[in-house]
């Protein structure tokens, strides 16, 4: 029985063009997976080095005399354009103050804020101000 051809060893088409599509969706599953665990890692990245300048926000602000929120507000500045974080701009601090205490924050992309922290004004210094970086 020369002639049959079910005896021969191998895959058919179907099976082959099957199996190259399932490789296809599982490398667009992988790739897909990658570059959102390099967004989360990118956004993580950031909120790190947020709070790393507010560490040093805080150390400044407690080493401050006559901590009023101008000085508060300069000092988040400094230390925004020092780190890493004061190239990229989408980034912007903010600080809002009354007469106790200032609320400082590091803004991300959009309204997200990588970084809140309030530090206590001394008393008797010149706060109550209230003002947003590149606000007229």
């Amino acid at each position: 029985m020369r002639g049959k051809t079910s005896d021969k060893a191998g895959f058919t088409l179907l099976e082959l063009i099957a199996a190259a599509g399932f490789l296809a969706v599982l490398t667009a599953s992988f790739y897909g997976s990658c570059r959102y665990l390099r967004k989360v890692e990118q956004a993580y990245a950031a909120e790190a080095l947020a709070l790393h300048v507010m560490e040093n926000v805080v150390a400044r602000c407690a080493a401050e005399p006559a901590r009023g929120a101008a000085v508060v507000r300069d000092i988040l500045e400094a230390e925004l354009r020092q780190s890493p974080l004061g190239a990229d701009p989408r980034i912007a601090s903010a600080c809002r103050a009354d007469a106790a205490y200032a609320d400082l924050t590091i803004e991300g992309g959009g309204a997200r804020a990588l970084a809140r922290v309030r530090v206590p004004l001394a008393a008797g210094a010149a706060g109550g101000a209230d003002a947003r970086e590149g606000a007229p």
